[in-house]
């Protein structure tokens, strides 16, 4: 049934955008203000970054030290556990579902929650990127077909990620679409 639903979703997209946009999402699941201020300090960092014909995206590198000299407040991580940046590491997943799939990207480091993840923001724990600037603990993919852009936002309720073409702004790359977990 879901894969009923997402191909719905997804034609209906295609249909309203006339095939200029594709989204991957995941639901906003924690409450609070510094949550939701780590995604928008984290996202700002990345949204429409561009990455090069075989080039690596460092999350880490892009999103730098999460620490309160660079906006990052305390707030609860994918093992609810409060730490400064909390939250991130949802960004770095909502990225990763998108560019999972795609034969140009490949993954070259990254590690993930497992049993110890306790958010809803995914279904699948080995979906839950982690990525923990202190602690050396990166996500990073490379890029071996045509320079891409890299955009990312949110809403009240939702993280997207959309991955285009960069020489073409509004041809899709990946067309994948997550649903929120149950």
């Amino acid at each position: 049934m879901k894969r009923i639903l997402a191909l719905a979703l997804a034609l209906a997209i295609f249909a309203l955008t006339g095939g200029a946009l594709a989204e991957v999402f995941t639901p906003i699941t924690v409450d609070g203000d510094n949550y939701l201020s780590n995604l928008d300090v984290c996202i700002a960092s990345i949204n429409d970054m561009e990455l090069g014909t075989n080039e690596t995206f460092s999350f880490n590198a892009a999103v730098g030290a999460r620490s309160e000299e660079r906006g990052y407040r305390e707030a609860p991580n994918g093992r609810g556990v409060a730490v400064v940046g909390g939250g991130v590491a949802q960004v770095a997943t909502t990225i990763y579902l998108a560019i999972k799939n795609m034969d140009s990207m490949e993954v070259v480091e990254k590690r993930t929650y497992g049993s110890d993840f306790c958010e809803k923001y995914v279904p699948d724990t080995e979906d839950a990127v982690i990525a923990d600037y202190s602690q050396l603990i990166d996500f990073r993919f490379t890029n071996h077909g045509d320079a891409v852009t890299i955009s990312v936002w949110r809403d009240d309720s939702r993280i997207y990620c959309s991955i285009e073409d960069a020489d073409e702004p509004g041809l899709v790359t990946s067309a994948s679409i997550e649903l929120e977990a149950e």
